[in-house]
């Protein structure tokens, strides 16, 4: 099962995992298979839940760099997202030649929480207005949307973009790999285990030795 859990409403400050340990016990067994995660904390959580495999989501930095022809794009998220290290851990591997700005945007945030799904289509471009003014007064060709919940409004906020700038996530990349992991979760689970293994192939052999052959 492929679970996209809403880790990112958990304020995750002090003691992460107590918090993420509280909320993945309350799920049945069958959708602890696969979570998608923000990618700070899967080492950690990883240990904690040795049998179950995380998907790590992290802001789409790698992309930005790729489509950005000025070299300048932005990041838009949550206030604690866009201090994070790992976006700059990943600046500096895949986009060192870029400028990254960036814009913590509570005030959006709680606009899609509380408001967008009952506004309009102008009140949703307004919402979105001030944030992508910011990025074009700071000459970006690019936004990355960092956080799940302006994927609400991903189409809103390019149409205010227009064409000068190109807005890009991560949920392609992150729904593949989530894919190609529970494939080889699927084929680990239906392997038999190396003695089973040993054991059968030897059976087999006796049974054709017997002219029996294997069914």
């Amino acid at each position: 099962y492929i679970l996209a859990y809403g880790i990112y409403r958990l304020r995750i400050r002090l003691n992460p995992l107590r918090r993420i340990e509280r909320k993945i016990h309350k799920l049945p067994y069958k959708h602890q298979q696969i979570e998608l995660f923000f990618d700070e904390y899967i080492p950690e959580t990883r240990k904690t839940f040795p049998k179950t495999a995380f998907v790590g989501t992290v802001p789409a930095i790698k992309v930005a760099a790729e489509k950005s022809k000025k070299r300048v794009f932005g990041l838009l998220a949550t206030d604690s997202t866009v201090s994070c290290d790992y976006n700059f851990a990943l600046k500096e591997k895949y986009a060192r030649d870029c400028k990254m700005v960036l814009r913590g945007d509570s005030k959006l945030i709680d606009f899609i929480e509380r408001k967008s799904f009952t506004a309009t289509q102008e009140e949703i471009k307004a919402a979105c207005f001030p944030a992508v003014d910011f990025f074009k007064q700071n000459d970006c060709d690019v936004i990355i949307l960092g956080c799940t919940h302006f994927l609400n409004i991903s189409s809103q906020i390019q149409q205010v973009c227009g064409s000068d700038i190109l807005v890009v996530d991560s949920k392609d990349g992150v729904v593949k790999h989530a894919i190609e992991v529970y494939k080889q979760a699927l084929r680990a689970a239906f392997e038999p285990a190396e003695g089973v293994a040993d054991k059968t192939a030897a059976q087999n052999t006796k049974w054709a030795g017997a002219g029996l052959g294997s069914q």
